[in-house]
């Protein structure tokens, strides 16, 4: 009889007990209507390891954000292309090797960034704008009212990547570094501030249907009457007088 009972109660605690998942939350987005951006520029990560050019070695970029609700990591979507050439300060040329960045998913510390909570490596960016879609590893929780930083590295080649503006002008925090050194960070006021969005998802309670349900304990119930129908066996029967 326990043979019987076990594999049904284990799956009534795997029915009950598995979480559900809620659709994705939007926890934050600066993107226009349709998913729409500035495309005529944005703000410059950059790296070059010859350290030759007037922007020094690297720059790294970072915005933050502050979770309209408390989820669980999802995606981070960001525009993003490669500046194929441009000129510099003081004259001269920049050329892009690369087309490999980093997004790092930071906490807030007194106003700046500070701890990493995932990080994205990806490559292949090209030239033209495009959204690029980032689904967490880790699911890391951001928590509701809470700030959170979004940054943008590259290399390890000499590359420079625009993170692209949002359609129109906005008030916002975002930071800036060199040499991976301390951030800078400023309060933007009327312009335009790289454009991104942030989803998460949440544990709803694990309610069962009431079908699912009721199909798991009927079948219960069938196996065990049918194990009391079941006729005795002459072996049964040795067993029990014990010849």
């Amino acid at each position: 009889m326990r043979r019987v009972i076990l594999p049904i109660l284990t799956g009534l605690a795997i029915l009950v007990g598995t979480p559900a998942w809620a659709d994705p939350i939007v926890l934050f987005n600066t993107f226009g209507p349709g998913n729409s951006f500035d495309a005529r520029g944005g703000l410059n990560a950059f790296f070059d390891p010859s350290n030759s050019s007037a922007l020094g070695r690297d720059i790294d970029l970072a915005n933050a954000f502050v979770s309209r609700a408390t989820a669980r990591l999802k995606t981070v979507r960001l525009p993003l292309a490669v500046v194929a050439q441009t000129g510099l300060q003081g004259g001269g040329q920049f050329v892009s090797r690369g087309d490999e960045a980093d997004v790092f998913l930071m906490g807030d510390a007194a106003g700046s960034p500070a701890s990493l909570l995932e990080s994205f490596h990806f490559g292949n960016l090209a030239t033209s704008a495009a959204i690029i879609t980032l689904n967490s590893a880790t699911h890391p929780e951001l928590i509701s009212g809470q700030r959170y930083w979004l940054g943008l590295s590259t290399g390890p080649e000499p590359t420079l990547v625009t993170w692209l503006s949002i359609p129109g002008f906005a008030t916002g925090l975002v930071a800036n570094r060199r040499e991976e050194g301390p951030w800078r960070v400023v309060n933007i006021s009327g312009e335009s501030i790289p454009a991104f969005s942030v989803t998460g998802t949440s544990a709803v309670s694990p309610t069962p249907e009431p079908s699912s349900l009721f199909l798991l304990i009927g079948a219960a119930a069938a196996m065990i009457a049918n194990r009391w129908r079941r006729p005795r066996r002459s072996s049964d029967f040795a067993c029990r007088t014990g010849r």
